[in-house]
Parts: structure tokens; C-alpha cells; sequence
């Protein structure tokens, strides 16, 4: 956006602004404004929050007030991204799900295609990226030493430890 060239009319240095405010600004900072502290700040960007040191919000104090699921204003849909890049979908109903209600969507769809649920000593592995869960980009192991020895070298891996390997489901479709 280009910038347009104006006069301070208190001390008339010469400063830029966007094009929107080109005739709204007057002054080139708070200290020559004479609304700039009236109301006894000293500056406005030094860092500071609105709340003091230790405050707690409303929403913290009285967590059992706030709406929950579609009704909160922060609510997405029941589906987020965790630190590791995993996406959590929201099921409260599930047997391992975490704290939060939230389950691995990767192993929501392994379970679908067992009909059955996956224990937690079983392990899924992503054939491709970690977002990506479609069944043929997926292998379910019966353990994490299985997963692991995968990584290593594929032919490592006898048959009965694989639970559910994707990549059949892929020759199937052609």
C-alpha cells in the first residue's frame, strides 16, 4: 500500500502513513498529540498487556459459565492440529480419547476399518505426511517395537505383527 507524505502540525516534522489515513493523521507520534496522555499512560507500545501482573481472566475463574462446543466463540469445529502435526478430532465417547475429549484422527480411521477399536500399545504409521489419513497412506502395527523395526528396514516386520496395512487397500483399487 503506497504511503502518502504529511507535516506534523505540532512540531512540523515531515512522516508517512498509509494511503486510508492520509486525511485523518496530524501529528508523527503521541508525544506531540495533545490527546496523547491524558490519561496518564506514559507510551502505548511498550510491551505492556491491558491486565496487571497475575490477573486471571473471567473465563479461567468460572470455566463452568462459558458455553461449550458450537456455542463458544473460540469453537472450531471439533478438529485441531496438535504440536506434533497430528489432527485431533473431537470425540468424547471414545475409549482413549485424551483430557480434552480429543483423539487421533489417523487412528479414528484405522478403527473404521477394523470396526473395532485400536488398543494403545498398537501403533498406526503414516505411509506419507502426517496429515494426510487416508486409509492407503496408513499401517497399523500390533506394537511400537514393530512400528519401529518398520522404519529400519520394511522386511523386518513379519505379517502378524501388521494389523491393517493400507497399501493392500491401494492394489485392490486399481
Amino acid at each position: 500500500m503506497p504511503k502518502v507524505k504529511k507535516t506534523c502540525q505540532r512540531c512540523g516534522e515531515e512522516f508517512e502513513v498509509p494511503q486510508c489515513r492520509k486525511n485523518t493523521a496530524k501529528y508523527c507520534s503521541l508525544k506531540c498529540s495533545p490527546n496523547g496522555f491524558t490519561k496518564g499512560h506514559k507510551f502505548r507500545n511498550t510491551g505492556r498487556t491491558r491486565y496487571k501482573k497475575g490477573h486471571i481472566s473471567w473465563s479461567k475463574l468460572h470455566p463452568n459459565l462459558m458455553p461449550k462446543g458450537v456455542r463458544n466463540y473460540m469453537w472450531k469445529g471439533g478438529k485441531q492440529i496438535d504440536k506434533t502435526g497430528y489432527i485431533l478430532i473431537l470425540n468424547r465417547n471414545h475409549p482413549f480419547c485424551n483430557k480434552a475429549g480429543y483423539i487421533r484422527e489417523h487412528r479414528l480411521v484405522v478403527e473404521s476399518q477394523l470396526n473395532r477399536y485400536l488398543s494403545p500399545e498398537e501403533k498406526v504409521h503414516h505411509l506419507g505426511e502426517k496429515d494426510d489419513n487416508r486409509p492407503q497412506m496408513l499401517i497399523a502395527f500390533v506394537n511400537d517395537s514393530a512400528h519401529q523395526r518398520f522404519h529400519h528396514n520394511e522386511k523386518n516386520v513379519k505379517q502378524n505383527e501388521i494389523i491393517f496395512d493400507g497399501r493392500l487397500l491401494e492394489s485392490n483399487n486399481l
